[in-house]
């Protein structure tokens, strides 16, 4: 072995351990600020300087180039330069504002460049990229002719908008939102998933799927529902109950891309799934106001109607497979752990008590947080020995944590940058408006544009970047066509949650398809098939606005509507997937499509000809399918016999 390799390995071990100091560290600081608030601006760089340090610290372990080895300590070492000097002259660069020094210039640049690298070392160069056409481009958008001339100011304007003037950009409200609402949360998700938790909602997903003919696949969804409440990752889902459910599908028979689309698609509901819901919920809540309590509240309908769509989209294909192609499921359900369900329980559902209570009645999200996690940390050694995770389970939770609340740290530090682009070039403005002019002022027509563009921000893999970009021109057009603020939200925030299983990134797909052995782009166009019906979900939520309780529950409107949402989505994916009772021809498909289609136009436009015509049509497809599935049960049981 030669001298280098054993200095690299030496460095390497000295780096982990200091990364793994500045993580415990940064999570004793929002722990203690969430008790005993300090100065904000002090807190919000602080959690800027352990993000940015953190992940070029973790770009030194992974690279194996020389170059890496050296690149990424000098990155960490501008980033703690430049960490520091907004912490001991901020009281000087507010005072300054646009009246900056070459010095007080120097840094900001190296705050802009150091928070886009660190967000190309943590998510690839995509949304980075993204962030600097639109920070360029009003310097070129000021010599343009309408509508694409923009509003630029002078570059050291421009500087210390972005960076060291310490209101906005990379210190404005994403960064506000990612130390104030989301860093704790994720560490929390964290320690979940150390302490045993999952454990609990494995056997529990055992105890309720039983002995169905779509066996792992199936139990993978239920399991990722529970999971991902809590957790609220969809890479983070994946990894944990993928592990055991990818294999487990393949092994009775699954195909490699249809494991891993399950899975990930699964997965990908945890961030729409309460009583977590995950990164984005927090995000929704630190940018636009809404109380977090309420975020959860709205989301449950939602979230169940997805998690029911992709549930029958699994079991209903492979009994498709098992009829049409003979394919044998061999699903052999494993017995259910009994005292797992016992000894875990309270793990889970005493941190969620105190969460829901401590929210219902006003405490910070940080301060929920805390307790969370120090509950968390409490109830998972109240329990026998054997079932009690180590206390380096518990350091390595923390650690694990930090380094994804430090990822979002950066990320939305850069998107930071993205939002006051927006806002002070007049590039949001003239979005809003032009998505305003070419709806024509028509609501459905706008929500349509919105919809594609959502998913479209959201395609480049970080689902808080897709929102943000949408919300910041795509909620004032709503509201201005009369969407009410908050549906406004929920609209622009499901279609960027799609964008974990949305080529052509899709994280979450990446991961399962790995982890699976399946082709990437095979997987990911199967986990938008498993998610056909709930892509459409976000049109429900406006023109259904009884499944976000924005109707009370005790009205006939509510159920009338929550009914008509179950009727649609159901029937649009068993028309997908071509199978019901039995197959479908494609007249019968049709059949289905359309009358699904009569219902949303009813939504819409509430004409009772267009509900007449979709549940008769419906109605008539389900006789049908019953119908052939009672011959066909005849048939197999004369078969049967004259086989005896």
């Amino acid at each position: 072995m030669s001298q280098l390799e054993t200095g690299n390995k030496w460095y390497d071990r000295m780096n982990n351990k200091i990364i793994a100091a500045l993580a415990l560290l940064m999570v004793v600081i929002h722990m203690y600020y969430s008790q005993d608030m300090f100065d904000s601006l002090t807190y919000y760089n602080l959690h800027l300087g352990f993000s940015l340090l953190i992940v070029f610290l973790s770009g030194f372990s992974k690279s194996k180039k020389k170059l890496g080895k050296w690149m990424f300590p000098l990155l960490a070492v501008f980033s703690l330069f430049a960490v520091l000097y907004v912490h001991f002259l901020s009281e000087e660069l507010q005072m300054r504002g646009w009246l900056l020094e070459p010095l007080d210039l120097a840094v900001g640049v190296i705050l802009i460049v150091m928070s886009l690298l660190a967000s190309v070392q943590a998510f690839g160069m995509l949304v980075p990229s993204l962030i600097v056409v639109f920070m360029i481009y009003p310097f070129f958008g000021q010599y343009l002719p309408e509508p694409w001339t923009t509003t630029a100011y002078s570059i050291p304007q421009t500087i210390s908008n972005l960076s060291v003037g310490l209101t906005q950009g990379i210190y404005g409200v994403a960064l506000k939102t990612s130390a104030d609402y989301v860093f704790l949360f994720v560490v929390f998700g964290s320690l979940i998933g150390v302490t045993g938790v999952q454990q609990f909602f494995y056997e529990i997903s055992k105890l309720i799927v039983g002995r169905v003919r779509s066996g792992s696949g199936l139990l993978s969804v239920v399991n990722s529902c529970f999971v991902g409440s809590i957790t609220g990752s969809a890479i983070a889902n994946v990894t944990i109950t993928g592990a055991y459910t990818i294999p487990s599908m393949k092994k009775e028979g699954y195909r490699p891309e249809q494991a891993a689309a399950i899975e990930a698609t699964a997965s990908n509901g945890g961030q729409i799934m309460p009583p977590m819901m995950g990164v984005i919920a927090f995000v929704m809540a630190g940018f636009s106001g809404i109380p977090y309590i309420q975020v959860v509240v709205m989301a449950i309908i939602p979230a169940l109607l997805y998690f029911s769509c992709v549930g029958l989209y699994t079991h209903f294909s492979v009994a498709k497979r098992i009829e049409l192609e003979g394919v044998k499921i061999d699903y052999k359900p494993e017995p259910v752990d009994k005292k797992a369900i016992l000894y875990r329980l309270p793990g889970f559902v005493i941190p969620i008590a105190i969460m829901i209570f401590m929210l219902s009645t006003g405490f910070s999200i940080m301060n929920v947080a805390f307790w969370c996690i120090i509950s968390t940390i409490v109830l998972g050694f109240a329990v026998p020995k054997s079932y009690r995770p180590t206390w380096m389970n518990i350091v390595e939770g923390l650690i694990d944590g930090a380094k994804s609340g430090a990822q979002i740290g950066v990320i939305t530090g850069a998107v930071g940058i993205l939002l006051t682009t927006f806002s002070g070039s007049g590039i949001g403005v003239k979005l809003s408006i032009g998505i305003e002019q070419w709806s024509g002022g028509y609501l459905f027509v706008a929500l349509l544009i919105l919809w594609a563009v959502s998913i479209l921000f959201g395609m480049v893999g970080v689902a808080t970047v897709g929102y943000f970009t949408a919300a910041a021109f795509g909620v004032p057009v709503l509201t201005k066509l009369g969407v009410p603020f908050e549906t406004a939200h929920f609209f622009v925030v499901f279609p960027a949650v799609f964008a974990f299983i949305t080529p052509p990134v899709a994280l979450a797909v990446i991961v399962a398809a790995k982890m699976a052995g399946a082709d990437y782009m095979k997987a990911s166009i199967e986990a938008c098939r498993a998610a056909f019906s709930a892509f459409l979900l976000p049109f429900l939520i406006v023109y259904a606005p009884s499944i976000i309780f924005k109707i009370s529950v005790l009205s006939f409107t509510f159920w009338f509507e929550l009914a008509l949402c179950i009727i649609f989505l159901f029937g649009l994916q068993f028309a997908f997937v071509g199978y019901f009772k039995t197959k479908m021809e494609i007249w019968e498909q049709a059949l289905w499509t359309i009358g699904c289609t009569f219902i949303l136009l009813f939504l819409i436009n509430r004409i009772p000809i267009l509900l007449v015509l979709g549940i008769l049509m419906v109605g008539f497809g389900f006789v049908i399918q019953w119908k052939k599935g009672k011959n066909k049960q005849m048939i197999t049981s004369v078969d049967a016999s004259l086989s005896k």
